[in-house]
């Protein structure tokens, strides 16, 4: 009898846990460190900026490189700002993108990482498509999307973007679908009254260092 009630609270506590960590995105140590080509993120990341579009090159063919080693990207099937360090949060707020003609289609499903003494404050904040057709795909109609945050405020947190992405390896012969973000330092936006206060010279150094560091 011991036995049996030890199974069924295993049992519950299991099924606690798949329900409490289902509600939130993919931690912040699921994504790994990648090397795009031929993906943009616009605008660069900054506080109040709430816009941003993820689009694939119509030159190159996007490519993602993983340990040295090039995959196409077949799609991207989410879109996330992440905490540089995975410790310091960030305030967003967002909503499911719907289908206009059908609202209780979710498209876009929002979805976070919290820090769970402080509401709206993430290490994680973005949407994941929830159908195939949904993703954004290169080459098709589909190769951008935009996506709007409600409110974004960095906190004087530095952020990277994060993608969940699906490309096909060839040493395996078959698509794999993964989350990863870029590699390099990532350099904090400096607001703008600050650089036009400086003058020239300030925003002509922040130019260069996007640049250098991808932003």
């Amino acid at each position: 009898m011991l036995n049996v009630l030890r199974k069924v609270l295993l049992v519950c506590a299991l099924t606690l846990l798949i329900v409490s960590t289902g509600a939130y995105a993919e931690s912040w140590t699921s994504f790994k460190y990648a090397e795009f080509d031929g993906v943009d993120i616009t605008p660069a990341f900054a506080t109040d900026t709430l816009t941003y579009t993820v689009a694939f090159s119509d030159i190159i063919q996007p490519t993602i490189t993983i340990g040295g080693i090039e995959h196409d990207i077949a799609w991207i099937q989410g879109f996330y700002t992440l905490s540089n360090n995975g410790i310091n949060t960030f305030y967003a707020g967002g909503d499911n993108i719907v289908d206009p003609a059908n609202p209780k289609n979710v498209l876009w499903k929002w979805d976070t990482n919290p820090n769970i003494s402080s509401p709206n404050n993430y290490v994680v904040a973005g949407w994941s498509a929830q159908g195939t057709e949904d993703r954004i795909v290169p080459n098709t109609v589909n190769d951008n999307k935009s996506f709007t945050y409600t409110d974004f405020m960095l906190n004087g947190t530095s952020v990277i973007y994060g993608l969940h992405v699906g490309y096909y390896d060839e040493g395996q012969e078959k698509n794999i679908t993964a989350f990863y973000k870029p590699t390099g330092n990532v350099v904090p936006e400096v607001p703008a009254s600050v650089l036009f206060g400086i003058g020239g010279p300030m925003l002509g150094a922040v130019s260069l260092l996007r640049k250098r560091f991808g932003r």
